[in-house]
């Protein structure tokens, strides 16, 4: 059997074993009715602002429009956020500014408002009052650190300027890495979001620099098969196979079409590299606990990304 054979048939002994799961998880239908759109008079506000726009005219939420400034609101912050209102209402959004918040640091000054208007997500560019190509890859900001660690309200984060916005809601990647359990809310969102012509993509991807630790810890008591690219391929099929599940059965429902595609690698590295060569939105789940992995893991995908990246 030559190697393509060998791949093909891992492929298939990992779709099917998928389908042997036992657990069930059920993807409810999500409602958003409001959004808190955060500008940051920085180069990523253009393109957080024709996001929202395509959200709202995606789901029918209302958009609170507010900005964050160290020290309070100035009357150039005001100005910023009736500026803004006016663009999305040019673009057919139901928008209002938020009520003015003076005190604290900019991230309790927008959980407070994202408090005050009841919004069930949150679109901020990052790095938060600064443009990306001031901090790169670099640091997120100190905003929204602190937003993701204090906050459970979905961001979606801005990470780059782009174009062709609206195009990002015809294809949403679900990444499903490290613990499927965590991708439920990320489905959730995608299903709900997306453009009902476009496709929702499970991308799952095998932690190969996990798998080589352990390896080098074990070393002959291992079988080098069993690590192998096509073996993890198909360890971690297995591992979302109920979330595969329930995927398809809430896509077919809806006539929506969804594709699978398991790889291996470095996650945030793949996930990268994946949504650059297409135009689209990210969502991923995070972990509770800051000093696991998968919310390193997390911090990594964000720092890499060049796409908006939608976290639960």
């Amino acid at each position: 059997m030559d190697a393509n054979d060998t791949n093909a048939l891992n492929s298939s002994l990992g779709q099917f074993e998928a389908t042997l799961v036992k657990s069930k998880i059920e993807i409810k239908p999500l409602t958003l009715e409001r959004l808190l759109l955060a500008i940051d008079r920085s180069n990523q506000d253009p393109t957080a602002i024709a996001l929202s726009s395509a959200i709202a005219a995606r789901t029918g939420a209302k958009v609170t429009v507010m900005l964050a400034e160290d020290g309070g609101g100035t009357s150039g912050g005001r100005d910023s956020v009736i500026e803004t209102v006016g663009r999305l209402k040019e673009r057919g959004a139901d928008a209002e500014a938020a009520a003015s918040v003076t005190q604290g640091l900019p991230h309790q000054q927008i959980l407070a408002a994202r408090e005050a208007c009841g919004a069930q997500l949150i679109v901020v560019p990052a790095p938060y009052a600064r443009d990306i190509n001031v901090l790169g890859d670099e640091s997120l900001s100190s905003t929204i650190d602190a937003l993701l660690a204090e906050s459970r309200t979905p961001m979606l984060v801005v990470r780059h300027p782009h174009d062709e916005i609206a195009s990002c809601l015809k294809e949403v990647v679900i990444a499903a890495t490290l613990h499927a359990n965590e991708a439920i809310e990320p489905a959730r969102w995608a299903l709900r979001l997306m453009d009902r012509e476009g496709q929702v993509t499970l991308l799952a991807v095998a932690d190969s620099d996990t798998i080589t630790e352990a390896a080098s810890l074990l070393g002959a008591a291992v079988d080098p098969e069993a690590l192998g690219e096509e073996a993890l391929k198909r360890a971690e099929q297995r591992s979302i196979g109920a979330l595969q599940s329930a995927l398809q059965q809430r896509a077919s429902a809806e006539n929506l079409n969804t594709v699978v595609d398991v790889r291996a690698g470095k996650p945030a590295t793949v996930i990268a590299a994946f949504a650059d060569q297409r135009s689209c939105l990210v969502c991923i789940g995070r972990s509770k606990d800051r000093s696991s992995p998968s919310w390193h893991h997390l911090v990594d995908v964000l720092l890499n990304a060049h796409h908006p990246v939608l976290v639960t």
